[in-house]
């Protein structure tokens, strides 16, 4: 998962970064302009906006991503009671005052992500055989954990909460690598044949599939 990180405050970025990139590709705009320019080249599954920027409001930042037609949510943490009011009224879909715990934070955002996927406040999803715990980041089949990577993990969950959807290759680079497309050309075709592996089922159905000439989808 993808989140753009608008904030210019070395405070709350030093605090807050090493919660979110322990679950997410993080990218950061130092001001509200390289934010929204940011937001249109790129495809995010969250923002999280400062309300206290020099050169753009929260309520602006809001306003400039609905426009762009992203419908990721977006939390806006700020100082002022109205600008957080103006934010809300300006597409935001939650804010927090900028002292909030970093893990309180970054839980509420979990839990934002998953209802946006149709999977409300589940802690557990059930595929075939396995189970994920989106709250521990463990892949479970029966009471046998599995030996997943970091980025293995990752990809089967944007799979997962993307499922009935086909997930094209270049999506999967920009959603899960730090270094989006510019890693090398083979590395999803590498991941996706190590999950494959590990997430064998009695059936021998894979729970991934290829569908050629467009990507991957989840058959769960």
């Amino acid at each position: 998962m993808r989140i753009l990180l608008i904030n210019d405050d070395a405070n709350f970025m030093h605090s807050i970064i090493p919660a979110m990139s322990e679950e997410y590709v993080v990218d950061i705009a130092m001001s509200g302009d390289e934010g929204t320019q940011m937001s249109l080249v790129n495809d995010y599954d969250i923002y999280l906006v400062s309300d206290y920027l020099q050169d753009m409001s929260g309520s602006e930042i809001c306003r400039s991503v609905r426009q762009n037609k992203s419908g990721a949510p977006i939390v806006v943490v700020g100082k002022s009671s109205n600008g957080l009011v103006d934010c809300l009224s300006s597409g935001a879909d939650y804010v927090c005052n900028f002292s909030t715990d970093p893990q309180l934070l970054k839980a509420q955002i979990n839990a934002m992500i998953r209802t946006r996927h149709l999977l409300s406040n589940k802690e557990i999803v059930r595929f075939g055989p396995f189970t994920a715990n989106l709250i521990d980041r463990v892949v479970k089949r029966g009471r046998t954990e599995l030996a997943l990577t970091r980025r293995e993990y990752d990809v089967l969950i944007y799979l997962i909460l993307n499922k009935g959807k086909i997930i094209s290759k270049e999506e999967l680079l920009e959603h899960v690598w730090n270094q989006g497309i510019y890693v090398f050309s083979n590395t999803v075709e590498v991941h996706i044949k190590r999950l494959r592996n590990k997430l064998i089922t009695d059936s021998g159905n894979p729970i991934i599939k290829t569908v050629r000439g467009f990507g991957y989808t989840a058959t769960i």
